[in-house]
């Protein structure tokens, strides 16, 4: 692995011992030219640490030597062998679900757990009214009232009835579960997709990559890792290069974020079998054009447009839905807020932004 810190002015390495321990030491070798360091570490030192989990531990050590008010993290370099990519990427999800355009998100359930039955109910519900992607509530793992393997069967069956009643392809995301053996099962009967909870999953990182090319791939929360010290746009490259398909980022909620964002976007879809963006959930009406990115390659994660919606879930994915779709076929927004009184019910609530 490889670290290059860019400093305002020069940083003593004379002693590293003096933060370090001579075991460490052994594994580091430091080098600057113009206030630019670069942290080479060997092979090595990770043999036993999942990839991610070894990145935070390497510059917990390095913040030792590099103040944060000084030194910012440039670039991070994974091993080759962890430089793997997206084994199913966006062409691949595009595909799978036959839609051109971007794709509308919502956690099933959010704030109950259900049983499956009630689950998958709601699934079909929400999909009906223009879901697209189903992930499950964050919180939701293997619960007695909804377990993990139950769930599975419950929303497998449901993505077939949808397709049948609705003539439309859905994907949903279950969440990572204490044994991966039940995520071996609910893959053998037919799921496509988990997510990985990166505040609570971050060191089973390694058991889910296991799946690469058998599942779509996410990484979710990534505002959890925002106190380590590496710039969100590196975090994000760096799980593009792990092999995830959907990498979350930020929403587009105030006019200045817009160019950021758009960055982030280029982050993820960069390289071959290019990962996919997916919103943050505060994506509601009246923001979702400026969320859209220009090759309209992204899912927009709609909890809050959703379920907080004045009239309700299914008007809160319809409204979601209603607006895209215009937007799609390039109506102008204020034409759609006149003539669908539910775009404007949410619009009213929220305001609304443009790129």
């Amino acid at each position: 692995m490889i670290i290059s810190m860019k400093c305002r002015q020069g940083v003593s390495l004379s002693d590293p011992s003096d933060v370090l321990s001579g075991d460490i030491q052994r594994f580091l070798h430091i080098s600057e030219e113009d206030h630019t360091y670069t942290i080479s570490i060997s092979d090595d030192f990770y043999e036993s640490e999942g990839p991610l989990a070894l990145l935070f531990d390497v510059v917990e050590l390095i913040s030792r030597i590099f103040p944060e008010k000084l030194c910012t993290i440039k670039k991070v370099e994974l091993p080759r062998k962890f430089r793997i990519g997206p084994k199913m990427g966006k062409s691949e999800f595009r595909k799978y679900m036959g839609v051109r355009g971007p794709s509308i998100a919502s956690s099933v359930g959010l704030g109950s757990i259900l049983h499956p039955s009630d689950h998958a109910k709601l699934f079909r519900i929400m999909s009906s009214a223009g879901l697209d992607v189903g992930f499950d509530p964050p919180y939701l793992r293997d619960n007695e009232v909804s377990p993990y393997y139950d769930r599975a069967h419950q929303i497998v069956d449901s993505i077939d009835h949808i397709r049948d009643d609705y003539g439309k392809k859905v994907l949903y995301f279950m969440t990572l579960p204490s044994d991966l053996e039940l995520l071996d099962k609910a893959v053998s009967i037919g799921l496509k997709g988990v997510y990985v909870n990166l505040c609570r999953d971050l060191a089973r990182i390694n058991d889910v990559l296991e799946f690469r090319g058998r599942l779509f791939l996410a990484a979710r929360n990534v505002g959890c890792m925002s106190s380590c010290g590496i710039p969100l746009e590196i975090l994000l490259s760096v799980l593009r290069e792990l092999g995830f398909d959907l990498v979350e980022r930020p929403a587009i909620n105030r006019q200045e974020e817009v160019e950021w964002v758009k960055k982030l976007d280029t982050i993820i879809g960069d390289g071959k079998s290019p990962s996919m963006p997916i919103t943050s959930p505060r994506i509601h009406p009246g923001n979702i054009i400026a969320n859209v990115p220009d090759d309209l390659g992204v899912v927009l994660m709609g909890d809050l447009g959703v379920y907080g919606h004045p009239s309700g879930l299914i008007k809160g994915i319809s409204s979601l839905r209603e607006i895209l779709d215009s937007f799609m076929r390039g109506e102008s927004l204020l034409s759609v807020i006149r003539r669908n009184k539910d775009v404007g019910v949410a619009v009213e609530k929220w305001g609304y932004l443009v790129p």
